[in-house]
């Protein structure tokens, strides 16, 4: 079962944490993500952690007011383009959401890294705990 948390209490602990996808819908957008590892001692609340001592789960966003991006790319199809995104900054402001992202590809893909900041301004912004997300990497 899922638990809401309140993220940004813990967003400094996403440095090197991985993006693993992002899916936009009507005026909704979800990034499915996971911290770096974490000594569970360091967090004061009952939070669930992944088998590996990560905070994964999916970051929501809702009535979507602008979105910013780096680069000549869509939101939608960033990961048709890279494999792999780790996180490199993770803030939340109010109702913005900045993230900025290490793009990397492996083989079949050309390989190459690319770094893009993306902001968001959304009305409402939640995280869904889910320590069993699936990742497709």
């Amino acid at each position: 079962m899922s638990k809401k948390i309140d993220i940004s209490k813990y967003q400094d602990y996403f440095h090197d944490g991985s993006l693993f996808n992002i899916l936009k819908s009507n005026n909704k957008i979800t990034f499915e993500m996971s911290s770096a590892e974490i000594d569970p001692s360091e967090i004061e609340e009952d939070l669930i952690f992944s088998t590996d001592n990560r905070i994964r789960g999916i970051l929501h966003l809702e009535n979507i007011n602008n979105i910013h991006i780096t680069g000549n790319y869509k939101l939608e199809n960033l990961f048709d383009v890279f494999n792999l995104g780790t996180i490199l900054d993770f803030e939340i402001i109010d109702k913005t959401v900045d993230l900025g992202i290490l793009w990397e590809n492996c083989l079949p893909k050309l390989r190459t890294n690319e770094f893009t900041t993306i902001a968001i301004e959304a009305e409402r912004i939640w995280w869904e705990n889910m320590p069993d997300l699936q990742t497709h990497s």
